[in-house]
């Protein structure tokens, strides 16, 4: 059995690219003002991003991202023999190491140590029948609807701590003309909100695709998919139907000034929901069926170099928009039509970077540290 399955890592790979495109807007510009960010910039060619953004990745890449996340555990537990859970519990902990510094040091951000928590709690539950997993999965995906409404209906509250609002010309400049100590503390301020965005809904979504994809993974069915390519052509007309739908409701019959109408808001949730699920399986079965072509294979092939270096190729992502934004003193003055150019222009740099050196290493730098010393550190425990 090959020990890597380059349709996983074309998918890893295009899920990188969109989690760059919905976070360069970030690093560039102080989260509180986001949304003046949007507004400030309605020439054609920037809502025309905006709209790429939100609705072609937005949340979609990294629920894509999660899935593929778990697929990986439950990959690892199938063909796993002895210490498995020894084995993963290290590789969770050093992750969770890993996503701290990035979120204190580099950006704040950082969904590493959250997907290093969710490994861990689907530890407790890996073994579970697959049937199980997915009734779960379903339940954990479903919660957020079940807290919106409740939450809605004054059933349910949660009193967030928030903290001051500062002008954005002092966030932009604590961002750029205090260096690092102004880049470190804004860091520090924004982790709890952070962590409160990930309880509103972000967290449960990426917990129901990991454990989705464990069930995924520890099934095999990406080993059969030769034998799988008339339930991927199914499973892209289903879903390339729902993509549509949504894009149709959102330039047609979406009002952000109905929102309050109770019956428009859960319109406009049910839609998203669906949308959200509906586009992340589109991807899936789109790249897997266009990794059988010649001319698609040609188009989405290169992804394979990101994906096979996801974990470094993130973190340059900070790497890159702290250079460019901060350093440079670009900060704050970029648009969201710039922002999507860079991201496809810094997404091919990345993918000649990992090219070179996947020629020359075989394996990302940061993937390979993680791995033997995830292997060091387990066989001293056992």
């Amino acid at each position: 059995m090959k020990e890597r399955i380059e349709e996983l890592d074309v998918i890893r790979g295009y899920a990188i690219f969109g989690i760059l495109i919905c976070n360069i807007v970030l690093f560039n510009y102080p989260i509180e003002y986001l949304s003046q960010y949007f507004s400030d910039n309605l020439a054609w060619l920037d809502q025309g991003a905006a709209y790429l953004r939100f609705n072609f990745f937005g949340d979609k890449t990294f629920s894509v991202f999660s899935l593929l996340f778990g697929i990986g555990i439950g990959m690892q537990c199938r063909n796993a023999r002895d210490g498995f859970t020894t084995y993963h519990l290290v590789r969770m902990i050093l992750l969770l190491i890993i996503g701290l510094v990035h979120a204190l040091l580099i950006w704040y951000g950082d969904i590493l140590a959250l997907y290093a928590v969710l490994g861990l709690l689907v530890l407790t539950m890996i073994r579970l029948p697959i049937r199980v997993l997915v009734a779960i999965s379903i339940v954990i995906f479903l919660w957020p609807t079940f807290q919106t409404v409740l939450m809605r209906n004054g059933v349910l509250q949660f009193n967030f701590a928030g903290h001051d609002l500062h002008p954005l010309k002092e966030l932009i400049a604590m961002n750029t003309r205090q260096g690092l100590i102004g880049h470190l503390k804004y860091n520090v301020w924004q982790i709890l909100p952070t962590v409160q965005f990930y309880l509103s809904g972000t967290l449960y979504h990426s917990l129901s695709m990991i454990i989705l994809g464990v069930a995924l993974g520890r099934k095999g069915v990406i080993y059969h998919f030769d034998q799988q390519i008339s339930i991927y052509r199914k499973l892209l007309f289903s879903t390339g139907t729902i993509v549509v739908i949504w894009n149709l409701y959102q330039l047609f019959f979406f009002d952000r000034k109905e929102m309050g109408d109770p019956t428009q808001f859960y319109v406009y949730w049910g839609f998203f929901n669906i949308s959200l699920l509906g586009q992340t399986f589109f991807v899936v079965a789109a790249l897997m069926l266009l990794m059988r072509t010649g001319w698609g294979y040609k188009l989405v092939g290169a992804f394979r170099y990101l994906g096979r270096m996801s974990l470094t190729n993130y973190l340059l992502h900070s790497l890159l928009g702290l250079l460019i934004f901060k350093v440079l003193g670009f900060y704050g003055q970029s648009s969201p039509s710039i922002d999507l150019l860079l991201a496809v222009l810094l997404t091919v740099f990345q993918i000649a970077l990992s090219r070179l050196w996947l020629n020359k290493y075989g394996s990302g730098p940061v993937e390979k540290l993680w791995k033997r010393l995830s292997a060091q550190v387990a066989k001293l425990i056992r």
